[in-house]
């Protein structure tokens, strides 16, 4: 099987042999064994990683000194997955110095996986494991390492560990985000002098003073979490902790609140109005006082919004890639579910730290979950297979940089483990699945249903019925200089993150004469004032672009908007506004691939023709060259956009994309298939 794998040229069929070679592996003869030792070593990163794995699942005990010396590998990734590996065998006192080590490592993943592996060493090891822990804190001062190691310590279940953490807890010269983590460590513990150091924390004008607040939560929580239900009825939960949620939707397009965020608020509203659901919680991701107040205020009627803080305390919640917070995530998921009714099933959708930590939570907690399954990160590791920027040589560094591997293996996990599945509309969606993630068609028919994504149309509907001008258009004819004034609209709306594609669309834009003459480019998305990181980068680029241009005055950032406001610049790029917009605009996406598109849909539902990427959800409603283009990752955007500009003249175009867009994609529609994957699940509305 070593060697199919390294003939195999293609990366998505070679993760699926390498696990077929893993699963062999525990019955690997001496010759097989041998082989796998080898191929440690090989040059070819699939390879390498897929020995790493196999030498973790062979029964004998003489393949332990492979993954203890893998630990020091120079290979980065090689490191990575020795660590993650070892977490399958028995504690190897051998390799707690080295698991200890990659605390250090910059990669947050790398870090996760070897404290995950300490940790589930711990129970029978506690002494080995908390010693060495302790040790190294005594010896290292930087605050990232201090943190992990304080995380790592948390999941040792002894008296001194305990004492150890209480002392950083009160150590008042300790980091910050150190004492935030022993801090946390503490939630539900009844030690009395726990208790009173908490109580401490939380009087004082401390910045841990909201983190102890959130701790004292969890000692408190047996008081209150018995029967709150009230009512018969279906309790669901959903989860999304790429953006921050609540009911008016007041933080869309910022940071990494994008269109996930919208659906899950839309369709809380849809499932909490159905008769037999008796309440609905959405949980997202806000700062520790926003998490405080989710637990201080009370759920109105059947519709709730929770909160969960990760990340440094002095920066912005931390993007939900940073799998550096797992723990931190559980104990908020957690938090956040007992002190509500007991969900019936909960709903997960991301291969990312939100949906690890839930998963994790709902096996504890007894939840039945629910999963939206999609070929990610498979089918974009295809396409930049394809495109060349993933080769079998450089998969190695990518993986380090992106957990590809990390990431496909926990989708396909919860593909087996989910109550059930909830797959996008996709031509032959079942035999793709089967295909990249090896899982049995026959078992993909038994327990999935396929559910479109949909969106409310009571904004668009709103604003299509206004003849007054909005001020978000007195707003953007302010920014245009007066020669500019009178041109068509390109819309593009979505986070700036790389993802989005944002960037290829101003560039493309800039690069064409003929479609800078003749229109203004403006972007909606992200927080212009208090950028992120990313964002951050990704303002840097444009603004890189635009500099010095003739046409860079075109191009006007307005930054997050609330969904009514995007409904009312999409209508007018539609009809126009007197001298200042002229009719017929645009609306483009410029992600290499979109799962679904939920933008892309308001844009049709508004009548405007659209650029969306072939790959993904878009080519499944978009009707090609009659209501959009659909463009591939390296196309040119800008003459896909002339393209779908000269689509106003198609007669019927508008009509025929509203009409599909009612009759396929509302969110009502979806409620109603979200509704029956539950009660595939047992957990039936009861009417």
């Amino acid at each position: 099987m070593l060697l199919d794998l390294a003939a195999e040229p293609d990366v998505v069929t070679g993760l699926r042999v390498a696990e077929q070679l893993r699963v062999a592996s525990a019955m690997a003869s001496p010759a097989d064994t041998r082989a796998l030792i080898g191929a440690v070593g090989d040059a070819d990163p699939l390879v390498a990683i897929s020995a790493v794995h196999g030498v973790a699942a062979v029964s004998s005990v003489d393949v332990d000194d492979v993954l203890v010396d893998a630990l020091h590998d120079p290979r980065s990734w090689i490191r990575e997955h020795a660590a993650w590996a070892l977490s399958a065998r028995r504690p190897q006192r051998r390799a707690v110095s080295g698991l200890i080590s990659l605390h250090g490592s910059g990669s947050d993943l790398t870090a996760m996986v070897a404290q995950r592996t300490l940790a589930g060493w711990a129970g029978s090891d506690p002494a080995g494991i908390g010693g060495a822990v302790i040790d190294c804190l005594g010896v290292t001062d930087d605050v990232v390492v201090r943190r992990r190691l304080v995380d790592t310590l948390s999941q040792v279940d002894s008296a001194w560990s305990r004492d150890r953490l209480l002392e950083i807890v009160l150590d008042r010269d300790e980091g910050v985000d150190v004492r935030v983590a022993a801090v946390n460590s503490f939630g539900g513990d009844r030690d009395q002098r726990v208790q009173r150091a908490l109580l401490t924390l939380a009087n004082e004008s401390s910045p841990l003073a909201t983190s102890a607040l959130l701790a004292l939560f969890d000692v408190v929580r047996g008081d209150v979490d018995g029967d709150l239900s009230g009512r018969r009825g279906l309790h669901i939960g959903q989860l999304t902790l790429t953006g921050e949620l609540d009911g008016r939707l007041s933080q869309a397009g910022a940071g990494d609140t994008g269109g996930i965020a919208n659906l899950l608020v839309s369709v809380s509203h849809v499932l909490a109005a159905r008769s037999g659901v008796s309440s609905v919680v959405s949980i997202g991701r806000s700062s520790p006082d926003g998490e405080l107040a989710s637990l201080l205020v009370p759920d109105f009627g059947n519709e709730g919004f929770a909160s969960v803080s990760f990340g440094p305390l002095r920066q912005p919640p931390a993007l939900a890639s940073e799998w550096d917070f797992r723990l931190m995530v559980e104990r908020g998921l957690q938090r956040a579910l007992v002190r509500r009714p007991r969900l019936d099933v909960l709903h997960l959708r991301m291969a990312d730290v939100g949906t690890l930590g839930a998963a994790s939570v709902a096996r504890r907690l007894g939840i039945r979950v629910v999963f939206t399954c999609a070929p990610d990160p498979h089918g974009p590791i295809a396409q930049r297979q394809a495109a060349g920027s993933i080769t079998r040589d450089n998969f190695g560094i990518v993986d380090s940089d992106e957990h590809l591997w990390f990431r496909a293996r926990m989708v396909e996990r919860l593909v087996g483990q989910a109550d059930h599945l909830v797959l996008f509309p996709r031509r032959d969606v079942n035999a793709v699945i089967e295909r990249v993630m090896g899982v049995d068609r026959e078992f993909l028919d038994r327990r999935s249903t396929i559910a479109a994504e949909g969106i409310d149309l009571a904004s668009i509907d709103a604003a299509v019925a206004d003849p007054c001008p909005a001020p978000v258009v007195e707003e953007i004819a302010s920014r245009l200089p007066t020669e500019r004034l009178g041109r068509v609209m390109v819309v593009s709306v979505g986070r700036l993150h790389p993802a989005k594609g944002v960037t290829r669309v101003v560039r493309d834009w800039l690069s064409n004469e003929q479609l800078t003459a003749s229109t203004n480019l403006v972007i909606v998305g992200g927080d212009l004032d208090r950028p992120n990181p990313v964002e951050a980068q990704i303002l840097a680029e444009i603004t890189e672009l635009v500099r010095g241009h003739p046409a860079g005055p075109g191009v006007v950032l307005l930054g997050a908007r609330e969904p009514a406001v995007i409904a009312q610049i999409l209508t007018t790029a539609v009809r126009g506004d007197g001298d200042r917009i002229a009719p017929g605009g645009v609306y483009v996406n410029g992600a290499a691939k979109e799962e679904f598109g939920l933008a892309v849909l308001e844009a049709l539902a508004s009548g405007l023709p659209v650029v969306a990427p072939q790959e993904g959800g878009p080519a499944t409603y978009v009707e090609a060259d009659t209501t959009g283009v659909l463009v591939g990752a390296d196309e040119d955007l800008a003459a896909a956009i002339l393209r779908a500009k000269a689509l106003h003249g198609v007669d019927g175009r508008a009509a025929a994309a509203r009409t599909m867009v009612e009759q396929r994609y509302t969110i009502d529609a979806y409620g109603d298939a979200l509704l029956s994957a539950y009660d595939a699940v047992g957990v039936a509305a009861a009417v």
